[in-house]
């Protein structure tokens, strides 16, 4: 999700992540030791909201939010992975911080869900799910420590897809890349992952540069020299291993259409 300078996404995100600092941070937990589903259970009992499930027949049925004068409820489809099923539980505690007032019942389903939802309640909602479940801080510190794309979401107990969209949006807000290229940065990033290869992956060399000066041009890499200023090497950011990824539509070949000269 892209939330660069968009003002609808200030308010979740920062709320999010106050309720990450309060209910975790300062409570002077270990940032590495964070988990998604227990932060998940926390809010559940502070707000005393009933958590219910049921195995709806419908794939795309995610959960819902149901406020009343008796209790507030939230209900999700147990047929889920635990992974979706706490993506959805936190983005039904988005309606709730920051909806409630404006309505009693949100039903989502999957289409509520993506990236490319224009409803903007949905987008706030989506906000403060992936803020929630990958608060930035607990982002930094595992990317420092290298962590690969499966271990990040492992240890926090994210979905793939959650952690996808989450490190697209870090790419495109702490440094200002696009989306395609951020995009095509993180699914290299999981490519490398899958093949133990994580440590070599373009999305590091973005964040840690060292004395390098790094560029995306043209959905590649580009090295420049810190004294010259000029291009003195390439490295295609997909590269040949992106075999597994065909539903995210990345099979474009950057071999071709070079337009940096190298020294």
């Amino acid at each position: 999700m892209n939330t660069t300078k968009i003002p609808i996404f200030d308010e979740p995100i920062r709320l999010a992540y106050n309720m990450y600092i309060d209910y975790y941070a300062r409570n002077g937990y270990d940032a590495l030791k964070y988990r998604c589903d227990a932060m998940l259970v926390t809010l559940l009992s502070a707000q005393n909201i009933r958590l219910d499930n049921f195995p709806f027949k419908k794939e795309n049925f995610c959960g819902m939010l149901v406020l009343d004068e008796y209790e507030t409820t939230i209900v999700y489809n147990s047929n889920h992975s635990p992974e979706r099923r706490n993506f959805t539980i936190a983005h039904e505690l988005g309606h709730y911080f920051l909806h409630r007032n404006k309505q009693s019942q949100f039903v989502d389903r999957a289409d509520n869900m993506l990236d490319n939802t224009i409803n903007e309640f949905e987008l706030q909602a989506n906000a403060f799910a992936a803020e929630l479940l990958l608060p930035e801080s607990v982002i930094n510190l595992m990317i420092g420590y290298r962590y690969s794309f499966f271990k990040i979401a492992r240890s926090i107990r994210a979905s793939y897809e959650c952690l996808r969209w989450r490190l697209v949006s870090y790419l495109m807000t702490k440094y200002s890349l696009g989306r395609k290229d951020s995009i095509n940065i993180v699914d290299a990033y999981r490519a490398d992952s899958d093949r133990k290869i994580h440590l070599d992956s373009v999305f590091f060399k973005i964040i840690f540069p060292g004395t390098k000066i790094y560029k995306v041009i043209n959905g590649d890499l580009v090295e420049f020299s810190p004294i010259t200023n000029k291009a003195v090497g390439i490295t295609p950011i997909i590269r040949k291993r992106i075999d597994y990824l065909d539903s995210f539509s990345l099979k474009q070949d950057f071999a071709l259409n070079r337009k940096v000269e190298l020294t």
